[in-house]
């Protein structure tokens, strides 16, 4: 299998040890993996690994955002590309597009998230059965909070409750937030996305930045039902979120938000059965 991944990443000294990480993990999953990294100026990165090919892709901004704050409203969309540095985030779509045939999968991915082999791996047994009846398969950000060993999700407020039954398995419809910092479509559904205006960030709801984030699942999208993530059933009727499921968020700045990080990983569910609210 071939892959490509589409990595993000505005060029600052500090953070070449997420790309690093970044570069780790995914030489862990074992197939060739081609890595496009989308920066503002041109560095170099070796990579040991065998599996892992990098072409550091740059593209030079004006970055007067700032000198043109008053008037940045009324700036148009052709120009605020070349000028704002947030648009970075947009330059991978036509290269994904371009390499639509040569790979397999591709994924798109935030400079500090930790795609990893489990995460590969969860998404292959999951994915067709939840394409198949219009579903998003979801992953979930996690934060590590070191000064009491706990992992939390770093995106969600509150804890899904609801739960849908797919074929034989139950799955939580994340209904919170369903942002993760990355996507990862087979090249069948990404050659679905691509003929969609979504794909041209014709979206409403979210940032510049995360709409590349987002993918095909954002609030609003025409694409799927919801995202939902597989359960895994314990005692007394009480079910817990897959743990592979979950993607680390390597700087941790979110731990000790207020609205941000308020759910422990993994979490549980009771009366499972109680909240089903549809059959797929």
């Amino acid at each position: 299998m071939d892959i490509a991944a589409h990595v993000t990443f505005y060029y600052i000294e500090s953070r070449l040890k997420y790309i690093n990480r970044v570069l780790q993990n995914l030489s862990a999953i074992p197939h060739n993996i081609k890595v496009f990294i989308y920066s503002n100026k041109k560095f170099d990165l070796s990579s040991n690994f065998e599996n892992i090919e990098i072409d550091v892709v740059p593209f030079n901004f004006l970055d007067n955002r700032r000198r043109l704050k008053s008037l940045y409203r009324f700036v148009p969309l052709t120009l605020k590309q070349h000028v704002d540095p947030y648009y970075l985030t947009w330059k991978n779509r036509k290269h994904v597009k371009a390499l639509i045939d040569r790979y397999d999968v591709q994924i798109y991915l935030e400079d500090d998230i930790g795609v990893t082999n489990k995460t590969f791996e969860y998404w292959k047994n999951f994915k067709d059965a939840c394409i198949s009846s219009d579903f998003n398969l979801g992953f979930l950000r996690f934060e590590v909070d070191e000064d009491n060993n706990k992992l939390f999700c770093t995106d969600l407020s509150k804890a899904p409750q609801k739960i849908i039954d797919i074929g034989d398995q139950l799955f939580l419809l994340n209904d919170v937030n369903v942002y993760c910092g990355f996507w990862i479509y087979d090249k069948e559904e990404l050659m679905k996305f691509v003929k969609t205006s979504e794909w041209d960030f014709r979206f409403n709801r979210y940032d510049v930045r995360e709409k590349s984030g987002i993918g095909w699942h954002g609030v609003d999208m025409t694409r799927y039902r919801g995202t939902v993530i597989p359960l895994i059933k314990l005692e007394n009727n009480t079910y817990v979120v897959h743990d592979d499921c979950k993607v680390h968020h390597f700087p941790n700045n979110y731990i000790g938000h207020k609205y941000y990080c308020a759910v422990e990983f993994p979490f549980q569910l009771k009366a499972v059965t109680e909240n089903i609210i549809q059959n797929a």
